[in-house]
């Protein structure tokens, strides 16, 4: 049986309908999961939370190398890091914690805390080790520094974050991978590694140019900042060009003493 032509009509236009809304429906479902999806790889917040480390097992006896990661000192005692673990003017406190190779250290209000080489970030308190876990992954961290404002930033191989005191979330700044740390005037972060060294300000994340792309330290000290990369040691003004420094080449690591910069190289200060 035909439908009459106004019927048919009708009933052409309803499927068209049903179909428009369907593709519709699937394009918004579609474009949500995307988003979503994006956003979740892109965050830039995540929340985060304290979880004690308790010894397992029967302790055995550790061997490490000398290698120094780290060095903080407290009003009643140095502590070092390295691929000894980490000591205090007592002995090692490296345990309870899962391995023992520490790759950073620095003083968080007062209290220790520590990055491990096979990944994971570390707090001491007042009844042991515990390990701030984060929504974004395991962390490799490489560099640690306390803000003046009491902020913790993290430099790990994933990129930079930072911690407020008591907070139970942690916020990525940038994705870059960082070796180094250093902090300059009105809030201003500086961060090198594999990808170049890049300046944190107000949220926003520049490139800045060095001689070598590598960096494996770097320094600031008023307008003035230093890079150690597997060219050697350079210096120069905020913004501006870091020149090569004369005798730098071999420099491994370095440090600003006021405006002084000090370098080590070959064994020599």
């Amino acid at each position: 049986m035909r439908l009459p032509p106004i019927r048919r009509r009708t009933a052409l236009a309803g499927l068209c309908a049903l179909l428009v809304a369907g593709g519709l429906g699937a394009y918004f479902k579609l474009r949500h999961d995307l988003g979503k999806a994006l956003a979740q790889s892109d965050r830039s917040r995540a929340p985060l939370q304290l979880v004690a480390v308790t010894a397992q097992g029967v302790p055995c006896q550790r061997w490490g190398g000398g290698e120094v990661e780290g060095v903080a000192a407290t009003e009643t005692t140095l502590l070092t890091a390295g691929a000894f673990g980490i000591r205090d003017g007592s002995g090692d406190i490296t345990l309870p914690l899962p391995t023992l190779r520490a790759s950073a250290l620095t003083l968080w209000r007062g209290r220790p805390v520590a990055g491990l080489a096979a990944g994971g970030l570390f707090l001491q308190g007042d009844g042991g080790w515990e390990e701030l876990v984060a929504g974004f992954g395991t962390l490799h961290v490489r560099a640690l520094l306390e803000t003046p404002g009491g902020e913790l930033l993290v430099g790990a191989r994933e990129g930079l974050y930072k911690v407020a005191w008591g907070a139970r979330v942690m916020d990525r700044l940038d994705g870059a991978p960082v070796r180094s740390l250093a902090l300059g005037q009105g809030g201003l972060m500086l961060a090198g590694g594999e990808e170049g060294l890049r300046r944190i300000e107000a949220g926003r994340a520049t490139l800045l140019a060095t001689p070598d792309p590598w960096i494996e330290w770097v320094g600031c000290a008023g307008t003035e900042v230093a890079v150690v990369t597997p060219l050697g040691l350079a210096r120069g003004p905020l913004g501006g060009n870091l020149a090569p420094l004369t005798g730098g080449e071999d420099a491994v690591s370095a440090a600003f003493e006021g405006d002084q910069l000090l370098a080590a190289s070959q064994g020599r200060l």
